[in-house]
């Protein structure tokens, strides 16, 4: 029932308490967007640095490096960043950790979130990127990018097949944020899949926090907020 859809919500948000239970380093600085388009120039503003002479590191590769990724790119350009797009799909853990020696952000795009989970963990990404959180390097997520820092990205079956991983053998995220992230929230098209994916956290017992469009989740140690972007 809907009441019980609210309650659920009620007690996620209540529990993201969680967050300052989880051993994060007071370093940390994530920005977990649901929609790269409509916050970028807002998270742009809130980064420790200076964009000329730093370099951002994209990687596009939940996005299958399709068109609307390079515009991703050079939107972060205008911002006066260099870009390195890295697809983790080409690596692994022999020569992962060599391509993000100089990044000095780290932006991962939207797209399939299970491919990427699986090319987090397939490439070693997985441990590169939490070290790099660990020594302070901004990682800005959107949609699928921001998905996989949650607990678990299971939901999301009632988004897509899962296909295009078949080596992904777990849906656990890397649990920095200790949460389900349900990005896209409140988008008219996709009322239908919010029932099923609310439903799925009812039987589930998942604990979630829901992100519109125009927000992002800031966390910086262990203190969090929901940005809402200027228009």
């Amino acid at each position: 029932s809907m009441k019980k859809v609210v309650y659920l919500i009620i007690a996620s948000l209540l529990n993201v308490s969680v967050l300052a239970e989880n051993t994060v380093a007071p370093t940390m600085k994530l920005y977990l967007a649901s929609s790269f388009s409509k916050v970028w120039d807002d998270i742009a503003t809130h980064l420790p640095l200076v964009p000329t002479n730093s370099l951002a590191c994209h990687i596009p590769t939940a996005g299958f490096n399709a068109d609307w990724t390079h515009t991703e790119s050079d939107r972060i350009r205008k911002s006066g960043f260099t870009v390195k797009r890295i697809d983790i799909a080409k690596y692994d853990e022999s020569n992962i950790a060599d391509e993000f020696k100089n990044c000095d952000i780290i932006y991962v795009g939207g797209g399939d979130e299970f491919y990427l989970l699986q090319e987090f963990r397939r490439s070693g990404f997985d441990k590169v990127v939490q070290e790099k959180i660990a020594l302070g390097v901004p990682y800005i997520g959107s949609s699928a990018g921001s998905m996989v820092l949650g607990s678990s990205i299971e939901f999301a079956k009632s988004i897509r097949k899962t296909e295009a991983s078949p080596l992904l053998k777990s849906y656990d995220g890397l649990n920095i944020i200790p949460l389900s992230l349900f990005v896209h929230f409140g988008n008219p098209d996709l009322k239908e899949i919010y029932r099923n994916i609310l439903a799925f956290a009812l039987e589930d017992g998942t604990i979630f926090i829901t992100m519109n469009d125009d927000q992002f989740l800031f966390a910086e140690g262990n203190q969090w907020r929901l940005v809402e972007a200027k228009e």
